[in-house]
């Protein structure tokens, strides 16, 4: 395993990257593709097992749910539906450890060690390196940022109009740049965390009249509204629904959050009180649990629309989280990953992951390793494009093996790479994810407290260990 920067690799122009091809007759080979994209959602924060060997790669509080309508029965969780009809990947990772390179990586198909999108404390204007004041104490002067996309990159629009798709984007952006200029015919703008804000974050209760919380139900609404356009226009579509959802101040209906109240994880957390009222919803698992609850209402509707469109036979659906995350702990609920959000650890980079589509075998789970900058190329082919001409990208189709094609052992040993050189509640780190070994190199010398060493570099058998808690750096590298 070494440390390689993709940084050094050239940047093509748009045209190298982005063949033209004459638009195909819209038939029932054409493919549309709907992306939806959850915000801070863990790895284990679904109701779906991400590994039926732990029973923590889910929240059972949500897969204990009556169904409202029938509480004699479990509710049947739309997320649930998706991964018995789809793909289910065990081993998905994000391109990041936070929001916006994350969403660099999936719009361009490049590492945040290539494409140098990111986002760090002091928003704009940083500039290469950040020479903060307070950040002068440590060690390694950090980078900057390079914001918005530099206009040699291509996006996801880019690479797909040529192929005469008709893009729109939904929801949060946050990448300070305008999608429209990306390429998307349709989109909400320059959208980032404060748009998804409802009603004030400093009120800790929920209103009375909640209807669109965290703007889930609008942006699932003009998704439906632009897919039936183009599908009256008889043109394929790919539709990026990115959700507000889970990011916080937590947002849900009163009466989403009862359904969740009285569960006794949730009345323990909450030190036996269970009066709303008397609870602040922004640490409040019944909030949380209830926000995923409509979100997974929406997709149910989403997918409803889907079908009733006739288009369930052409159309791709990918849920995907932009990032890992740490939740709270309860009585019967250990997390499996060290970390969280900002750390290059397994609990900010592994994320939940289900594909449903033609072609793709229901049930079937995967154990291949995946990264969010994988799925430009896999679009790319679905829409019939040359991957042979498409260049500057760092990620590889998924076609052949969401078609239910076994990985070769290349794909299997590839690595994957993460740059995350901020100092933002961790220390700067790369990683490279090879297999099941995952080795971690920090920039500054400093790694974890919890394990002491000299070498800033650390192995981890993460078929093992999971957890990262043993370091096998001195028995592997030189």
């Amino acid at each position: 395993l070494q440390i390689s920067s993709a940084s050094s690799q050239p940047v093509p122009d748009k045209t190298a990257h982005a063949p033209t091809v004459a638009p195909g007759k819209y038939d029932d080979s054409t493919r549309n593709i709907i992306m939806i994209l959850a915000d801070d959602m863990a790895w284990y924060d679904t109701p779906v097992r991400m590994d039926d060997r732990l029973e923590n790669s889910a929240q059972e509080i949500m897969r204990s749910l009556r169904d409202p309508q029938n509480p004699d029965q479990l509710y049947r969780w739309t997320l649930q539906e998706l991964a018995n009809e789809g793909m289910l990947f065990r081993n998905a990772y994000s391109g990041a450890p936070q929001c916006t390179p994350t969403r660099a990586c999936l719009q361009t198909g490049m590492t945040t060690a290539r494409h140098q999108l990111s986002v760090e404390l002091g928003g704009k204007g940083i500039g290469e390196f950040n020479l903060k004041p307070e950040l002068q104490k440590f060690p390694l002067i950090p980078s900057g940022v390079r914001k918005p996309f530099p206009s040699d990159m291509v996006t996801i629009p880019e690479a797909l109009a040529p192929m005469g798709y008709q893009c729109a984007h939904y929801g949060k952006w946050h990448l300070e740049s305008d999608p429209a200029v990306e390429g998307y015919a349709e989109s909400d703008g320059d959208t980032d965390n404060d748009q998804g804000k409802t009603y004030d974050p400093k009120d800790p209760a929920i209103p009375e009249d909640l209807t669109n919380a965290k703007r889930i139900k609008e942006i699932t609404d003009k998704t439906i509204a632009f897919m039936t356009k183009q599908k009256n226009a008889g043109k394929p579509f790919y539709i990026q629904l990115s959700h507000y959802g889970v990011h916080a101040p937590w947002e849900c209906k009163r009466s989403s959050r009862a359904l969740f109240q009285n569960h006794p994880d949730v009345v323990a957390y909450n030190k036996g009180e269970t009066d709303p009222s008397k609870l602040n919803r922004k640490n409040d698992p019944a909030v949380f649990f209830g926000m995923v609850y409509e979100l997974d209402q929406s997709i149910g509707r989403l997918l409803q629309e889907v079908e009733n469109l006739g288009n369930t036979d052409n159309t791709y659906v990918i849920f995907k989280s932009d990032n890992g995350y740490r939740r709270f702990d309860t009585q019967n609920f250990v997390q499996p990953f060290y970390g969280r959000k900002w750390f290059l650890w397994q609990a900010g980079i592994r994320v939940p992951m289900i594909v449903k589509g033609p072609g793709i075998p229901a049930g079937k789970v995967s154990k291949a390793n995946v990264v969010t900058y994988d799925l430009l190329p896999t679009f790319y082919d679905w829409a019939g494009g040359d991957l042979s001409k498409l260049t500057g990208v760092d990620g590889i189709s998924l076609k052949g093996l969401l078609q239910g094609e076994e990985p070769t052992l290349e794909f299997l040993d590839r690595s994957l790479y993460f740059h995350y050189p901020h100092y933002r509640s961790a220390v700067p780190l790369s990683v490279v994810v090879k297999g099941h070994h995952k080795l971690v190199y920090s920039w500054d010398g400093t790694i974890r407290m919890d394990i002491s060493m000299s070498d800033p570099r650390m192995l981890f058998d993460l078929a093992t260990d999971p957890g990262e808690f043993h370091n096998i750096t001195p028995d592997n590298l030189d």
